[in-house]
Parts: C-alpha cells; structure tokens; sequence
C-alpha cells in the first residue's frame, strides 16, 4: 500500500512543505499545464532517497542535500525511485521569475548540497519556519525576500563557490534595514537617508545588500510593487486608480510605475488588475 506523510506551512507567499512518501512518478505534461490556473516554481531539497528530475530535455541526477528547482510552466517529470524525504517549497512564478537571469539554465542544473549557497538557502528557509509562530506579516515578507533573492543568486552562480555570502552579523542587520523599508516605502527614502538611520555609511549599505544578491534601489523599487500589486488585488482598495496606488506606493511618475510593474509582474498594472481579480 502506498504511503506518504506532508507537513505543510505557509510563510506569506511560499508554502514550505516537508514530505515523506514511498517511491512514485510525477508527471506534468502540456494539457496539464494549460488546465493552471496559476504557475509556481518548486525548490526541491532532497533530503533522503533519490530523485531524478527532467525538464527541458535534461535530466538531473538529485541526491540527499542537493537540491533542483522545477518550473510548473513547462512540462517536468519527477522520478522518485524508492521511499524518499524532501522539502519542497512552493513559490509563486510571478515573485521568482523577474529575479532568475536565465531559467532555463537552473531548471536544469541541481545545486550540490556542500556548496555554500546551497547551505545557505537551508539556513534560511529553517530561519522563516522557526520564527512563523512570533513573527509579524512584515518579518516574514522580509525574510522570505532575503529567501527569494537567495535562491536567485543561485541561480547566477551556479558551481562558483566563492560567491560572497552575507554573515549573520550583516544579515540580521539587512533583515533590519529592509524592515525598515517595508515601512516607510510610499515616503521620498535614498540610500543617504537609509544609511543615516542606521548609522553606517552608504559605502556599507550597498556592500550589504550586495552580499545578498541585489541592490537597495532594486529591493526597494521591488517593495513597492510588491505592495502596488496587494493594493491592485485588494477589496478594499478597489476604487483607487492607477495612479492613486501609483503614488500611495513611492512613485511619482505613472509612466514609470507602468513600466516597472510590467518588468516585473508581465503585465501593465491595469490589465493585471482585470486578469487577476
């Protein structure tokens, strides 16, 4: 008889998800894909057993602590071949994809488990899941950011070991910094008046949020989108016009609101706003 066991929590936007199972085959294929409605990646961390991933034409031989990220919106076959344990994270397409330079390349190329990115993605996914019981929604958006942009630089830096990772030391000071972001995103922040909260100097600033794989005009352009996009889908906020959450979420120019919001979400805010309600 066939037996499997799931423990699944929810961090904001990405499912983490622990699961025991006996050996089997997962299959998706292009009818479907077109049955979706809606697409997520899926970071396979294996923990005991073997899998055998296929995309794009290319299978990847995963073993215990290495891991394989899986696109739902090309076709994927998972071969599980005898009882197995993994965690698989379940992430929003639209949150990941703009982060990843070249998808296809980490749809089919496992990070070992002995790398140092590898090991850090593991840290702190145990990071959000032990903090998901006293953490408030903005912590765990923060961390789950830090999370996401982790994973895409894995995805830049595959088999080079030597990329720089943030200490803790920087780390919970990041995780500080973009807290404070979170908050005051929709007010006129520069990385002067930023660094000036902190007491660090701006030089330092941008050295940290290098370390984690982006830059603080990127992460916080990236925050008020994300908050664009919550007011876009919102209820409440149902009657406010583009340009109203243009300018409740930091920006002070439509044109570049639109723009930036397509870059990132692959539609204009307004036609988003139809698609997804």
């Amino acid at each position: 008889m066939f037996q499997a066991e799931l423990v699944a929590h929810q961090a904001g936007d990405i499912g983490i998800n622990h699961v025991r199972s006996d050996e089997h085959v997962a299959h998706l294929n292009q009818s479907g894909i077109s049955r979706l409605s809606d697409y997520h990646f899926y970071l396979l961390i294996q923990k005991s057993g073997q899998l055998f991933s296929t995309q794009h034409g290319v299978e990847s031989h995963i073993l215990p602590g290495d891991s394989i990220l899986v696109d739902s919106f090309y076709p994927f076959k998972l071969n599980f071949p005898n009882k197995f344990e993994c965690i698989s994270i379940k992430i929003p397409r639209i949150l990941l994809f703009p982060k990843l330079a070249d998808v296809k390349r980490i749809c089919t190329s496992k990070m070992r488990g002995s790398s140092h990115l590898s090991q850090a993605i593991f840290h702190y996914m145990h990071y959000i899941l032990n903090g998901l019981a006293n953490d408030s929604p903005e912590v765990i958006s923060t961390k789950t950011e830090m999370f996401l942009n982790l994973i895409a630089t894995s995805g830049s830096s595959l088999n080079q070991e030597n990329h720089s990772i943030l200490s803790p030391l920087n780390a919970q000071k990041l995780m500080r910094i973009k807290k404070f972001v979170y908050q005051n995103f929709d007010s006129d922040l520069t990385p002067i008046i930023v660094a000036h909260q902190f007491n660090i100097s701006v030089n330092y600033l941008h050295k940290i949020f290098a370390q984690d794989g982006t830059t603080f005009g990127e992460h916080l352009r990236k925050t008020r989108l994300t908050n664009a996009r919550k007011l876009l889908l919102s209820t409440e906020s149902y009657n406010l016009t583009i340009l109203e959450i243009a300018f409740q979420t930091g920006f002070k120019d439509l044109s570049h609101f639109n723009k930036a919001f397509k870059q990132m979400f692959g539609l204009p805010p307004g036609k988003y706003r139809k698609l997804m309600r």
